[in-house]
């Protein structure tokens, strides 16, 4: 995007454009969130009027447009698809795109260990905070641990990784002898 400042420049601006369309709406989101240039809505006001609500976005700027995709049982948004149970809660698992080839460093570079012991870590860690199911987390581990495999990674080393990210809590990273970043926050 260019300069490093020019993410926050569009973040600012597009902050303001969104407020200045809002105040010009009468049926506005449930739910907006919006990412750098991805944004999920939840919308309540039937399709008729979301169709407007979306024809008076991309018209609301010359220089904006926005495309959509929408879903009444489920969307991908950023690296996970958020779906309706079926209790009609709102639940998510861990999204891929289709061109993903997982080409994790292979265990046989020269980085140190400690990095690749991280990135299974943090990939297994990622699937628990963005997995509702217990049965989409195992079935999403189950496919981490071929990922890695393939990757040369030791069967147990993938699984002692797991069972790290099994026991995270926040509140464990606050037992630290050498700082408490819990006490960081008061």
């Amino acid at each position: 995007m260019g300069t490093h400042i020019a993410p926050t420049f569009a973040n600012f601006f597009m902050h303001q454009l969104e407020q200045s369309f809002f105040s010009t709406q009468h049926h506005l989101p449930l739910l907006y969130k919006r990412y750098i240039d991805d944004i999920f809505i939840i919308w309540t006001h039937g399709e008729d009027s979301f169709k407007l609500f979306y024809q008076s976005f991309n018209s609301f700027h010359p220089n904006i447009t926005f495309s959509v995709n929408t879903s009444t049982t489920s969307v991908n948004f950023l690296d996970v698809t958020i779906f309706k149970s079926h209790l009609q809660q709102l639940q998510f698992k861990l999204y891929h795109k289709p061109t993903s080839s997982f080409q994790y460093v292979h265990y046989t570079s020269n980085h140190p260990k400690s990095t690749k012991l991280s990135i299974v870590y943090g990939e297994a860690l990622r699937i628990l905070r963005n997995t509702s199911t217990p049965s989409d987390q195992d079935t999403s581990l189950q496919q981490l641990t071929i990922n890695f495999r393939n990757r040369g990674y030791p069967l147990k080393t993938i699984q002692s990784m797991v069972t790290k990210a099994k026991g995270y809590t926040p509140e464990a990273t606050c037992q630290r002898d050498w700082v408490n970043p819990c006490q960081l926050d008061q």
